[in-house]
């Protein structure tokens, strides 16, 4: 097992989810050049895997709990909120399995293939950006920012 992923491991972020400050923090006397060794190393062991650029993922094999597609998506992405047929599907209002995590955002267009799944963000300009949008509770640990099924709709 890398070093890096040893660290990790024993901090057990929620989701196995951490990012380049977290490697910062538990490197601290490490210039930058020699924390991004440290995370290529466990990247090319499979030990971590890049979600994008600063924000990275256990290997499921080191886990204690999987990360939530909601919560990745704020993560790729924000200021973001889970909207479309993400939503819509997560309300229980369309039958179809839904294979792409939508969300909405006030800044660019983006998306994101992963390992952990495929993420788009699409740009939409709104006076109050936030209406209709709720914290909601996933799975007992982690929130997301999820449309309501009208603002889904209308979005």
């Amino acid at each position: 097992m890398q070093t890096l992923t040893k660290k990790i491991f024993r901090l057990s972020p929620p989701g196995g989810l951490f990012d380049e400050t977290a490697v910062r923090n538990l490197f601290p006397g490490r210039s930058e050049a020699a924390r991004k060794v440290l995370v290529h190393r466990a990247c090319s062991a499979g030990e971590i895997i890049r979600l994008k650029p600063g924000l990275f993922l256990l290997a499921p094999e080191f886990r204690k709990t999987h990360p939530h597609p909601f919560v990745i998506a704020a993560l790729l992405h924000s200021p973001s909120h889970i909207s479309l047929e993400s939503a819509l599907a997560h309300h229980g209002l369309i039958p179809e399995a839904v294979y792409e995590i939508a969300s909405v955002t006030s800044a660019r267009s983006r998306s994101f293939t992963t390992p952990v799944g495929v993420f788009s963000f699409t740009r939409v300009p709104a006076v109050n950006p936030q209406a209709g949008v709720r914290a909601q509770n996933i799975n007992g640990r982690s929130w997301a920012f999820i449309a309501s099924p009208v603002r889904a709709i209308a979005e």
